[in-house]
Parts: C-alpha cells; sequence; structure tokens
C-alpha cells in the first residue's frame, strides 16, 4: 500500500461499511489537502481510529488499513481487537461523550423520527439512509458530553458521502 492509502477488506458486506469506505476516502483526501482544523485528525493512521472509534467498522465484520509509511501494516488478530474495544469502552468516555444510556437513547429518538418521516417508511434501509442515520448519531453526541469538534467534521463528512449515494441511486 502506499502512504496514506486505505483498504477495507469486507467480510459480511453491509450498508455501514459501503458508506464507511467512502467517508475513509473521502477523510484521506482531506487530509492530504490540508483541509482539516489543527485539533482534528492530522495524519492516516487516526483514520483507522476514528473508523474503529466511530463507526464500529470492525463489529460490521470489515477489516480496515490505514497507513502512515510505506510498509505494509500487520493485521491485528480477534484478540487484538477485542482488547482496543475492551480499552475503548472500558476508558473515561462519559466525558466526551456523556453516559452512556443517554447517549443511545438521543441516537435512538433521532433514529426513530428519521425511520417516520423517510419517504416510505417500510421500505428496507438503504446507502443513503444509513448515511443519513449515521449524521443523525453525531448531531445526537453534540448533545451529551464535552464539547468535541469532531463530531461536526464528522456531521459534514457524513453528509457529503450520503449526498453521493443519493445522486448515484438517481
Amino acid at each position: 500500500m502506499k502512504f496514506g492509502e486505505c483498504r477495507i477488506t469486507v467480510r459480511k458486506p453491509s450498508l455501514v461499511v459501503q458508506t464507511a469506505k467512502a467517508f475513509c476516502k473521502m477523510r484521506i483526501a482531506a487530509i492530504r489537502n490540508q483541509t482539516y482544523p489543527e485539533n482534528s485528525h492530522s495524519d492516516t493512521s487516526s483514520v483507522l481510529a476514528w473508523l474503529e472509534r466511530v463507526v464500529g467498522l470492525q463489529a460490521f465484520g470489515a477489516f480496515a488499513v490505514c497507513t502512515t509509511t510505506k510498509k505494509e501494516v500487520q493485521r491485528m488478530r480477534a484478540t487484538d481487537i477485542a482488547a482496543k474495544a475492551a480499552d475503548l469502552v472500558g476508558g473515561d468516555r462519559e466525558q466526551q461523550h456523556g453516559k452512556k444510556v443517554d447517549n443511545f437513547g438521543r441516537i435512538a429518538t433521532v433514529w426513530n423520527a428519521w425511520l417516520a418521516v423517510r419517504r416510505d417508511p417500510s421500505a428496507p434501509l438503504d446507502a443513503h439512509d444509513v448515511g443519513i442515520l449515521m449524521v443523525l448519531m453525531k448531531a445526537a453526541r453534540t448533545q451529551s458530553g464535552s464539547h468535541n469538534m469532531d463530531d461536526y467534521v464528522d456531521m459534514a463528512g457524513y453528509a457529503a458521502c450520503s449526498g453521493e449515494v443519493a445522486q448515484a441511486a438517481v
């Protein structure tokens, strides 16, 4: 792989993974073009951390590798992935995201609202819906925990990806 390249190998394709893959490419392009503010992610290694933290890509059966050098990055074993997840879940994330039950409750509220007002509420979710749901998740997160500018950057990214996905469907 080349510097800053992102590769996602999908074991169980899902709409979330497709959206995450598009967002990963967009985020790396923004990093290369230096369009992120100084307090945001400054290198491609943080894209992997972001994907694991925010999108939970591992939970959807995908494996992502983003490099910051020209050397190939070693694949994580299942035990490494589980240990990293335990560190994240067991860490002090309440300050940043608020209490889990409150944060998840807010997300459920805005997701249920979207599911009720979309054009065909009975239709199965599609890639565009996933992008919108991710925007709504980040919007809900702005109402818990401390101010996190990354929530706004992520919302813009998900919205941009959703727009691209919607155009492809037309």
